[in-house]
Protein backbone atom coordinates (compact mmCIF):
# COMPACT_ATOMS: atom_id res chain seq x y z
CA UNK A 1 0.00 0.00 0.00
CA UNK A 2 2.61 2.53 1.09
CA UNK A 3 4.90 1.71 -1.80
CA UNK A 4 2.21 2.62 -4.33
CA UNK A 5 -0.03 5.32 -2.89
CA UNK A 6 2.14 7.43 -0.58
CA UNK A 7 3.10 9.96 -3.29
CA UNK A 8 0.01 9.37 -5.43
CA UNK A 9 2.09 6.94 -7.45
CA UNK A 10 4.58 9.61 -8.52
CA UNK A 11 7.86 7.89 -7.74
CA UNK A 12 10.14 5.92 -10.02
CA UNK A 13 10.36 2.99 -7.59
CA UNK A 14 6.62 2.53 -7.07
CA UNK A 15 4.96 -0.79 -7.88
CA UNK A 16 2.78 -0.22 -10.94
CA UNK A 17 2.21 -3.75 -12.20
CA UNK A 18 1.25 -6.32 -9.56
CA UNK A 19 1.29 -10.01 -10.50
CA UNK A 20 -0.87 -12.25 -8.32
CA UNK A 21 -0.98 -16.05 -8.42
CA UNK A 22 -4.35 -17.30 -9.67
CA UNK A 23 -5.18 -19.23 -6.49
CA UNK A 24 -5.23 -16.06 -4.35
CA UNK A 25 -6.05 -13.49 -7.05
CA UNK A 26 -9.68 -12.80 -6.11
CA UNK A 27 -8.99 -12.66 -2.38
CA UNK A 28 -5.99 -10.38 -2.89
CA UNK A 29 -8.00 -8.06 -5.13
CA UNK A 30 -10.77 -7.79 -2.55
CA UNK A 31 -8.34 -7.03 0.28
CA UNK A 32 -6.48 -4.47 -1.82
CA UNK A 33 -9.66 -2.65 -2.87
CA UNK A 34 -10.92 -2.54 0.72
CA UNK A 35 -7.65 -1.05 1.95
CA UNK A 36 -7.44 1.42 -0.94
CA UNK A 37 -10.97 2.67 -0.27
CA UNK A 38 -9.74 3.85 3.14
CA UNK A 39 -7.36 6.36 1.54
CA UNK A 40 -8.34 9.99 2.14
CA UNK A 41 -7.49 12.14 -0.88
CA UNK A 42 -7.25 15.86 -0.25
CA UNK A 43 -4.86 18.79 0.11
CA UNK A 44 -1.79 17.99 2.14
CA UNK A 45 -2.62 20.44 4.93
CA UNK A 46 -6.15 19.09 5.40
CA UNK A 47 -6.66 16.92 8.50
CA UNK A 48 -6.78 13.19 7.80
CA UNK A 49 -5.27 13.42 4.32
CA UNK A 50 -3.34 10.32 3.30
CA UNK A 51 -2.86 11.02 -0.42
CA UNK A 52 -2.39 14.29 -2.23
CA UNK A 53 -2.47 15.63 -5.77
CA UNK A 54 -0.63 14.96 -8.99
CA UNK A 55 1.97 17.52 -9.95
CA UNK A 56 0.53 18.48 -13.38
CA UNK A 57 -2.71 18.36 -15.34
CA UNK A 58 -0.89 16.19 -17.88
CA UNK A 59 -0.71 13.56 -15.18
CA UNK A 60 -4.51 13.51 -15.03
CA UNK A 61 -4.73 13.18 -18.80
CA UNK A 62 -2.29 10.28 -18.76
CA UNK A 63 -4.29 8.52 -16.08
CA UNK A 64 -7.47 8.79 -18.15
CA UNK A 65 -5.65 7.58 -21.26
CA UNK A 66 -4.27 4.51 -19.49
CA UNK A 67 -7.62 3.66 -17.91
CA UNK A 68 -9.54 4.04 -21.18
CA UNK A 69 -7.00 1.84 -22.96
CA UNK A 70 -7.22 -0.87 -20.30
CA UNK A 71 -11.03 -0.89 -20.36
CA UNK A 72 -11.08 -1.11 -24.17
CA UNK A 73 -8.90 -4.23 -23.93
CA UNK A 74 -10.91 -6.03 -21.26
CA UNK A 75 -9.66 -4.52 -18.00
CA UNK A 76 -12.11 -3.90 -15.15
CA UNK A 77 -11.98 -0.86 -12.87
CA UNK A 78 -12.18 -2.24 -9.33
CA UNK A 79 -12.09 1.17 -7.63
CA UNK A 80 -11.41 4.79 -8.52
CA UNK A 81 -11.02 5.58 -12.20
CA UNK A 82 -11.90 9.27 -12.24
CA UNK A 83 -10.79 12.79 -11.43
CA UNK A 84 -11.92 14.25 -8.13
CA UNK A 85 -13.68 17.39 -9.27
CA UNK A 86 -14.81 18.31 -5.77
CA UNK A 87 -11.23 19.33 -4.96
CA UNK A 88 -9.41 22.26 -6.54
CA UNK A 89 -6.22 20.91 -8.06
CA UNK A 90 -4.88 17.86 -9.88
CA UNK A 91 -6.59 15.19 -7.83
CA UNK A 92 -7.37 11.68 -9.04
CA UNK A 93 -8.95 8.80 -7.14
CA UNK A 94 -6.59 5.90 -6.39
CA UNK A 95 -7.43 3.40 -9.10
CA UNK A 96 -7.12 -0.38 -9.34
CA UNK A 97 -7.72 -2.25 -12.59
CA UNK A 98 -8.00 -6.03 -12.71
CA UNK A 99 -7.65 -8.30 -15.70
CA UNK A 100 -4.58 -6.53 -17.03
CA UNK A 101 -2.73 -7.89 -20.09
CA UNK A 102 0.67 -7.22 -21.69
CA UNK A 103 -0.93 -5.32 -24.59
CA UNK A 104 -2.17 -2.46 -22.40
CA UNK A 105 -0.42 0.92 -22.08
CA UNK A 106 0.08 0.40 -18.36
CA UNK A 107 2.16 -2.68 -19.22
CA UNK A 108 4.39 -0.72 -21.59
CA UNK A 109 4.75 2.80 -20.17
CA UNK A 110 5.64 4.47 -16.90
CA UNK A 111 2.53 5.68 -15.06
CA UNK A 112 3.58 8.20 -12.40
CA UNK A 113 0.06 8.35 -11.07
CA UNK A 114 -2.33 6.57 -8.68
CA UNK A 115 -3.04 3.62 -10.96
CA UNK A 116 -2.25 0.02 -10.07
CA UNK A 117 -2.81 -2.84 -12.49
CA UNK A 118 -3.37 -6.44 -11.35
CA UNK A 119 -2.18 -9.32 -13.53
CA UNK A 120 -2.97 -13.00 -13.04
CA UNK A 121 -0.32 -15.72 -13.36
CA UNK A 122 -0.02 -19.46 -12.69
CA UNK A 123 3.67 -20.43 -12.76
CA UNK A 124 6.97 -18.86 -11.74
CA UNK A 125 8.29 -19.03 -15.29
CA UNK A 126 5.20 -17.22 -16.56
CA UNK A 127 5.39 -14.36 -14.08
CA UNK A 128 9.13 -13.83 -14.64
CA UNK A 129 8.55 -13.61 -18.37
CA UNK A 130 5.71 -11.11 -17.91
CA UNK A 131 7.59 -9.01 -15.38
CA UNK A 132 10.67 -8.77 -17.62
CA UNK A 133 8.62 -7.90 -20.71
CA UNK A 134 9.34 -4.18 -20.44
CA UNK A 135 12.02 -1.73 -21.52
CA UNK A 136 12.30 -0.52 -17.91
CA UNK A 137 14.27 -2.14 -15.13
CA UNK A 138 14.64 0.05 -12.06
CA UNK A 139 12.96 -1.85 -9.22
CA UNK A 140 11.05 -5.08 -8.69
CA UNK A 141 9.50 -6.67 -5.61
CA UNK A 142 8.28 -10.14 -4.74
CA UNK A 143 6.87 -12.03 -1.78
CA UNK A 144 7.38 -15.75 -1.24
CA UNK A 145 7.99 -18.26 1.57
CA UNK A 146 10.07 -20.50 -0.71
CA UNK A 147 13.78 -19.89 -0.03
CA UNK A 148 14.92 -21.46 -3.30
CA UNK A 149 12.46 -19.31 -5.25
CA UNK A 150 13.77 -16.22 -3.45
CA UNK A 151 17.23 -16.64 -4.92
CA UNK A 152 15.93 -17.73 -8.32
CA UNK A 153 13.81 -14.58 -8.61
CA UNK A 154 16.65 -12.36 -7.44
CA UNK A 155 18.71 -13.64 -10.36
CA UNK A 156 15.98 -13.86 -13.00
CA UNK A 157 14.17 -10.52 -12.51
CA UNK A 158 15.64 -7.84 -14.78
CA UNK A 159 15.79 -4.92 -12.37
CA UNK A 160 18.60 -2.98 -10.76
CA UNK A 161 17.01 -3.20 -7.32
CA UNK A 162 14.95 -6.13 -6.04
CA UNK A 163 12.93 -6.13 -2.83
CA UNK A 164 12.67 -9.66 -1.43
CA UNK A 165 9.67 -9.98 0.88
CA UNK A 166 9.78 -6.23 1.36
CA UNK A 167 8.41 -3.21 -0.49
CA UNK A 168 11.62 -1.26 0.11
CA UNK A 169 14.42 -2.00 -2.34
CA UNK A 170 16.48 1.15 -1.76
CA UNK A 171 18.31 2.80 1.12
CA UNK A 172 21.04 5.39 1.61
CA UNK A 173 23.48 2.59 2.41
CA UNK A 174 22.94 0.65 -0.82
CA UNK A 175 23.58 1.56 -4.48
CA UNK A 176 20.55 3.03 -6.28
CA UNK A 177 20.01 2.51 -10.00
CA UNK A 178 18.42 0.42 -12.72
CA UNK A 179 19.18 -1.48 -15.90
CA UNK A 180 17.84 -1.45 -19.47
CA UNK A 181 16.11 1.90 -20.20
CA UNK A 182 16.09 2.77 -16.49
CA UNK A 183 19.62 4.11 -16.68
CA UNK A 184 23.27 3.21 -16.37
CA UNK A 185 25.47 3.31 -13.30
CA UNK A 186 24.59 3.68 -9.64
CA UNK A 187 24.35 6.33 -6.97
CA UNK A 188 24.39 6.15 -3.14
CA UNK A 189 25.89 3.33 -1.12
CA UNK A 190 28.96 3.46 1.10
CA UNK A 191 31.39 2.92 -1.79
CA UNK A 192 29.63 4.71 -4.66
CA UNK A 193 28.35 7.71 -2.71
CA UNK A 194 31.60 8.43 -0.86
CA UNK A 195 33.51 8.53 -4.12
CA UNK A 196 31.24 11.38 -5.29
CA UNK A 197 32.88 13.59 -2.62
CA UNK A 198 36.47 12.57 -3.34
CA UNK A 199 38.94 13.65 -5.99
CA UNK A 200 40.79 10.98 -7.87
CA UNK A 201 44.26 12.18 -8.78
CA UNK A 202 46.71 10.52 -11.14
CA UNK A 203 50.46 11.04 -10.72
CA UNK A 204 52.95 9.91 -13.33
CA UNK A 205 56.68 9.85 -12.61
CA UNK A 206 59.52 8.86 -14.87
CA UNK A 207 62.49 7.44 -13.02
CA UNK A 208 65.88 7.65 -14.60
CA UNK A 209 67.80 4.40 -14.71
CA UNK A 210 70.66 3.92 -12.30
CA UNK A 211 73.91 5.30 -13.57
CA UNK A 212 76.53 2.81 -14.39
CA UNK A 213 79.24 2.67 -11.74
Amino acid sequence: MMWKWRTAGQACTHANRVYVQSGVYDKFLSMLVNATNQIQVSHGAAPGTTMGALTTTRGLDKMERHIADAISKGGKVACGGKRLTNLSGNFFAPTIISGMTPSMLTSQEEIFGPLLGLYRFDTEEEVVRMANDTSMGLAAYFFTKDTSRTWRLLESLEAGMVGMNTENASAAESPFGGIKASGYGKEAGKDVAIEEYLISKTGTLTVEPLSKL
